[in-house]
């Protein structure tokens, strides 16, 4: 059985370099899921889900990450409001992006609260993707699943050394980075 959601045909997106393919649990942890990051050609970097080890349904399509982060409320949220970001409307795919990116650490759970999280720093999320961009040979660590591939010398958006700023002011515009900005490269999310 296909778990894979047939309503509608995944959207193309930009020209994409994988660079990591990982597993972490669902947010309830009945199951574990399966994604990968890549960046485009601007340096941004988007998410897929691939895989569910149980029988949910979900959705392929590539989500930036800018998209995601501009999506979160501040303060405690659940999975819905990344709901908007999937043309399929499968309900189990933003949790699954959620938990991925919990898994990265782009996101932590709110104190007290089982399927609650919060907006934290992602400062360590960036750096480590442009560690990956910086990797010359690919690499697999087969201890916990992870893949990560290729050369790119194009910076990771919100990480280059030439700083850049976000903009989520239309959903057609969310995602790519306002060139010229004279601000310090920051996280758009603010530390807890």
């Amino acid at each position: 059985m296909n778990k894979k959601s047939t309503e509608q045909p995944i959207p193309t997106p930009p020209t994409l370099h994988p660079l990591k393919t990982a597993i972490c649990p669902s947010l309830t942890g009945t199951s574990k899921i399966s994604y990968k990051i890549a960046t485009d050609t601007s340096g941004n970097i988007h998410f897929q889900i691939i895989k569910n080890s149980a029988t949910g349904h979900f959705s392929e399509e590539w989500i930036a990450y800018n998209d995601a982060k501009a999506t979160l409320p501040i303060g405690p949220f659940s999975s819905v409001p990344l709901r908007t970001l999937y043309q399929n409307k499968s309900l189990n795919t933003p949790g699954f992006l959620l938990a991925a990116l919990l898994n990265e650490g782009a996101v932590e759970k709110e104190a007290g609260k089982r399927l609650l999280f919060r907006a934290c720093s992602d400062d360590a999320f960036l750096a480590d993707v442009q560690k990956l961009m910086d990797a010359e040979i690919d690499t697999t660590d087969a201890a916990d699943g992870v893949t990560s591939s290729g050369s790119n010398s194009k910076s990771v958006s919100g990480v280059s050394t030439t700083p850049k700023s976000h903009t989520s002011a239309k959903k057609a515009t969310r995602g790519t980075a306002r060139k010229g900005s004279t601000k310090a490269a920051k996280s758009l999310f603010p530390a807890s």
